[in-house]
C-alpha cells in the first residue's frame, strides 16, 4: 500500500536507531502505556460514536503519532492522518456518522497540530470494494496508533507543536494554512533535518493487550517507557 510521505520518511529516517536494540519477540504487559496501539474495535453503527483519548505521558519529548483508521471486512485504509503531542499532551476525538452520507466520520475540537491541519471530516471510501455497501464499510473496523518519532526540544517543529497556556504558538489544526516549521515535513528532505528522535524501545500496547520487547540472549532490557495511552469507549452519538 502506498505510504504518506512523512510515514514513509521517518520510519526510514529512523531504521538505523531501531535496528540499534533488536527485539526477537514481543511479551504481553498489562499497564496500556507504549509505543503502538490498536484498537481491535470502532463502531459507529446503530447511533453509537467512539470516543478517543490519547496522552502523551512523556513531560519531556512530543510525540509525531501515525493515526489510521481501517475497515473491518478487508482492513481497507479509510482514513489517516499525523498528529503531533506536545509533552503532557491530551488529545481527544470521536468517530460517528454522519447522518447526510451515511459515512464514518471523526470530529475533534482539539488544538494540537496535525498534518493535514484538516482532520474532521468524512472517511474515504476510495480502496472499499465497489461493489459492496461502501458507506457501510466505513461504520466499523479497527484503529492502528503507531509513534513515529520524538520530537525534540530545541527544533523548529517542538517550538511549533509545543503548547503554550494550553495551545500551540501558531495554530496548526482545524483547516489553517500549515505552518512553516511543519510545511518542511511535506518533503523527505524537509524530514531528515527536522531533528527527530527514535522512540526508545519499551512497552507496545496493542488495544487491550500490552507488548513490550524482549531482547535476544544476552543483550540487556531496556527500561519501560511512557511515550502514550489511549482509552476507547463507545456510546450514543451526540
Amino acid at each position: 500500500m502506498q505510504k504518506s510521505t512523512i510515514a514513509w520518511a521517518v520510519s526510514a529516517l529512523l531504521s538505523s536507531a531501531a535496528q540499534a536494540a533488536p527485539a526477537t519477540q514481543f511479551k504481553e504487559a498489562f499497564d496500556g502505556i507504549g509505543h503502538m496501539l490498536v484498537v481491535p474495535y470502532y463502531t459507529v453503527q446503530s447511533g453509537n460514536a467512539t470516543l478517543l483519548n490519547i496522552v502523551n505521558t512523556d513531560k519531556t519529548n512530543g510525540k509525531a503519532v501515525k493515526l489510521r483508521f481501517r475497515g473491518a471486512a478487508n482492513a481497507d485504509t479509510l482514513f489517516d492522518f499525523t498528529l503531533f503531542l506536545s509533552p503532557g499532551d491530551v488529545w481527544a476525538a470521536e468517530v460517528s456518522q454522519n447522518p447526510a452520507t451515511g459515512l464514518a466520520r471523526l470530529y475533534t475540537p482539539d488544538n494540537s497540530c496535525t498534518l493535514p491541519t484538516q482532520v474532521n471530516g468524512d472517511f474515504n471510501t476510495a480502496r472499499t470494494n465497489p461493489q459492496a455497501d461502501r458507506p457501510n464499510e466505513t461504520r466499523e473496523g479497527y484503529i492502528d496508533i503507531i509513534t513515529m518519532a520524538d520530537v525534540l526540544p530545541g527544533t523548529a517543529v517542538y517550538t511549533a507543536t509545543k503548547h503554550v497556556k494550553g495551545a500551540p504558538p501558531i495554530r496548526c489544526s482545524e483547516g489553517v494554512v500549515v505552518p512553516v516549521a511543519l510545511r518542511s515535513l511535506q518533503t523527505e528532505a524537509g524530514i531528515a533535518a527536522a531533528g527527530f528522535g527514535a522512540p526508545p524501545p519499551g512497552c507496545l500496547p496493542t488495544g487491550p493487550f500490552s507488548m513490550c520487547p524482549r531482547p535476544p540472549p544476552g543483550r540487556a532490557r531496556p527500561p519501560p517507557l511512557q511515550p502514550w495511552r489511549l482509552t476507547a469507549s463507545r456510546g450514543p452519538a451526540t
